[in-house]
């Protein structure tokens, strides 16, 4: 099984005002779809602020990061490469914020990194860590920021220093940017919280991840900062931390090469120093061999995934095609993808895919569990999603159940083997092995089809009634985008913060994107919306009490401003 890569140069340069910009960070990142971007390359510009990349057909991100020195802003760019590709980029300079952290006391805090969020109407986030003056400098353009602070550590730092003590801290400051600024952050009193793992015997637990995070359900702006703190346990199981009074969900995580398994406490209450202990279960062993034919497969990927508990494990065979980790027991999907040595890519209907097709099992382990895998040549399920009329469904995810001769339900239990979004064509394609399976269009269920995959290329269209695709854009009265705003649905006459959904209509939310755009796939019905802004933005919350969705539509959402009085308590 062989085939034709073609490879195209993604080249340019980085330039200000006519004049090149050597040094300059570029990387590049493929484009995930509904997955994680992944890094292609990254390389320094030339002196003439050059780059260049071979890379094969597809969606690209470049980002341009400037040395933290300049004035020159960060910036990124979204491409398709179908052949040779040129992008020059042009710089744009911002203004320098000179933060200084310091505690009570008037020590300078190092061991941390400042974070900047930009408030709406910008989309601009950047971060820095201390400089060998002891502050931190982000260049950013002019506007509103929320200013948060995480930990850090520095290279070549004593563990045991307070100063560099890993520490946690919500405190966020406003800042209006409109020239050069300085701010200093003065941490608030903190709690020394110390800790010790160990197993249910007593045996301490080394090297185990100790994540704290700030339990505040409903400020997202925490977690977009990516506010939180790790730990890691020494040889005698402990770890130590600073944080700030207030209550906080722990998670912890052993090594994989263990049989512990990792635990979560949530709402732990910190308002002054204080000691805790935590034990961690002992798991069972999961083991499997792959195998293609009668060979053994070497650094095949093995993802270990829980469905009735939050365990995301990934590892690999070794040079016997074997993999093992610990687990609690429990239900979970097991995918295994061969790697591409082992397997060649294979051509289908014009479209190329690894030989061997993914391995994908829901298992349920309830002691020692061996698991036999046996890889298998793939073939490809593709097909076209269209309404009543014709026109194609895109941007619509597609599922692949397992045939267990049951009928699919909406239980957390039924979880799909392979999952993808419809081209610009409307057009889905799978690369599975032969067998049986169920076919589902986003969340319809109730209308997915039995369908039966031989060792030939399988196309399937599929006439798609009753759901619409409704785009919203939030803007506010004068046009300007209005990012991360959350969009709540309802069925009509349900309070949109009631707990339940009627049967037929679903109920839900979802944020916009930097463009203020959202979109969602819905059955057609009479539904309840709600427009809220961040808690920090210049915008009032909007609700539309009652709206008939019946087919295909985009709406633009226009927000009031807020009156002068709320903008300056903010």
């Amino acid at each position: 099984m062989t085939s034709t890569v073609f490879t195209f140069n993604l080249s340019g340069s980085v330039r200000h005002q006519g004049l090149s910009i050597s040094g300059v960070t570029v990387s590049l990142f493929e484009l995930g779809g509904t997955g994680a971007d992944s890094l292609v390359g990254r390389q320094r510009t030339g002196s003439r602020g050059e780059f260049t990349f071979g890379v094969s057909p597809g969606g690209y991100r470049i980002e341009i990061e400037p040395d933290p020195n300049t004035r020159f802003l960060r910036t990124f760019n979204e491409m398709n490469v179908s052949g040779n590709t040129v992008l020059n980029v042009g710089l744009v300079t911002g203004s320098i914020l000179k933060v200084k952290v310091v505690t009570k006391s008037g020590a300078a805090v190092t061991s941390g990194e400042v974070v900047a969020l930009a408030i709406d109407p910008l989309s601009y986030r950047s971060s820095a860590t201390a400089g060998s003056d002891g502050k931190y400098a982000l260049t950013l353009p002019k506007g509103r920021f929320n200013i948060g602070l995480r930990y850090a550590k520095r290279a070549k730092e004593d563990d045991q220093r307070a100063s560099s003590l890993p520490f946690l801290t919500s405190t966020i400051i406003p800042v209006d940017l409109q020239a050069d600024e300085n701010l200093e952050i003065v941490l608030p009193d903190m709690c020394n919280f110390e800790g010790r793992v160990t197993d249910i015997f007593g045996v301490p637990a080394a090297n185990v991840k100790v994540k704290l995070t700030p339990a505040i359900q409903d400020n997202e702006l925490l977690e977009e900062l990516g506010i939180d703190v790790t730990c890691v346990t020494d040889s005698t199981g402990e770890f130590r931390a600073l944080v700030e009074s207030g209550v906080y969900d722990i998670s912890i995580e052993p090594d994989q090469a263990g049989l512990l398994f990792a635990a979560t406490e949530s709402n732990v209450e910190v308002f002054v120093d204080m000691k805790k202990h935590f034990q961690l279960a002992e798991g069972f062993r999961l083991r499997g061999q792959v195998q293609y034919e009668l060979t053994q497969l070497a650094q095949c990927l093995v993802r270990i995934q829980g469905l009735d508990r939050k365990i995301d494990l990934l590892t690999k065979t070794d040079e016997s095609g074997q993999f093992s980790v610990g687990v609690p027991g429990g239900t979970y999907k097991l995918v295994v993808s061969a790697h591409p040595k082992h397997a060649p890519s294979l051509t289908l209907e014009g479209s190329q895919f690894s030989g061997l097709a993914p391995w994908t099992r829901m298992i349920v382990v309830g002691g020692d569990t061996q698991i036999p895998v046996r890889l298998v040549q793939g073939t490809r399920l593709y097909g076209r999603i269209a309404d009543e009329s014709g026109h194609t469904r895109t941007g619509v995810k597609v599922s692949v159940y397992a045939d267990d001769e049951k009928d699919l339900s909406e239980s957390e239990l039924d979880v799909p083997l392979s999952t993808c979004m419809t081209d610009s064509e409307g057009t889905y394609s799978f690369f599975i092995a032969p067998g049986s399976y169920w076919l589902a269009v986003h969340t319809d269920l109730s209308n997915a089809q039995r369908i039966e995959i031989g060792t030939e290329p399988k196309n399937l269209d599929i006439d798609w009634h009753g759901w619409c695709q409704v785009k919203f854009e939030v803007v506010s009265e004068s046009g300007q985008k209005v990012p991360r705003c959350r969009v709540a649905y309802s069925p009509y006459g349900n309070a949109i913060t009631g707990d339940g959904s009627s049967k037929s209509l679903p109920k839900g939310s979802i944020l916009t994107d930097p463009d203020g755009v959202c979109n969602m796939t819905i059955p057609a019905g009479v539904y309840s919306l709600r427009f809220s802004p961040p808690s920090d933005s210049a915008f009032e919350p909007k609700s539309v009490k009652q709206i008939s969705i019946s087919h295909d539509v985009t709406k633009t959402i226009r927000l009031a401003v807020k009156n002068s009085s709320q903008v300056s308590e903010q």
